[in-house]
Formats: C-alpha cells, structure tokens, sequence
C-alpha cells in the first residue's frame, strides 16, 4: 500500500514538471505575427496572431472586401518548433504553426505540414 502511494504521488510530480517545462517553453517565445491568406470568396483575409507570454493568445481575422471579422482567444503550446494553438471555443480544432525565423511562423495543414503549392507563401506569418 505505502509503495502504491508513492507511485501515485510521483506520477502527478512528473506530471506538474512536464506542464511547467510547456509553461516555461512557451514564454520563451511571444510576439504578434500576420499576413494576408487565401480566401475562397475574397481577395484575402488579414490575419493578425499575438502569442502572450503567458501562453494565451489573441487571433483577429478581417475579410477584405466584407464587412466581416472574427476575433478568437485560447492557449497555445510550443513544443520545439511547433506551435499549437487551442482556442477557448472547444467546437474549433486546434491550429497548428512552424516557426520558420524569430520573424516568420507557417500556417500548417491538418496533417501539420507545411502547405504545398502555387500559394504556400501565403502561409507565411511575419513578425511585426
């Protein structure tokens, strides 16, 4: 019984290291990153991503040429060079980014690949 108790309490030691180790991962990178994308029924849709220092994170999306616009929130993780973002709208699937530079981050595809193809430096997010 008192061997059981000891894994127990160790499991949730090495547990709470693990997130601290996420924790301090992600504040070693912060910053606000944007872009034009692609669109399917417009020129573009301005894409504006701040990275706070605490792990949360701030996304603004304007379609040109529409009177639309979304704002999101939630947290993200880096893990190496992959960043995952989850937002606080548990319905929207996390998003994945690549840190390319200290200045430039890519939009990943579902697979968390880079995007391929005639428009994949659209993907590009710069620093600003």
């Amino acid at each position: 019984m008192f061997l059981l108790f000891q894994v127990s309490c160790s499991n949730g030691k090495k547990e709470n290291a693990g997130n601290t180790i996420l924790q301090k991962s992600s504040a070693n990178f912060s910053g606000t990153f944007s872009g034009l994308i692609p669109c399917a029924d417009c020129p573009g849709i301005e894409i504006t991503l701040s990275f706070n220092p605490d792990s949360s994170f701030i996304e603004s999306m304007i379609y040109q040429k529409r009177s639309s616009s979304f704002k999101d929130s939630g947290q993200w993780i880096k893990e190496g060079k992959m960043i995952e973002v989850r937002y606080n709208d548990k319905k929207t699937s996390p998003h994945y980014f690549l840190i390319k530079s200290d200045s430039t981050i890519a939009w990943l595809d579902g697979n968390k690949k880079e995007i391929e193809g005639p428009l994949k430096d659209h993907y590009i997010l710069k620093r600003k």
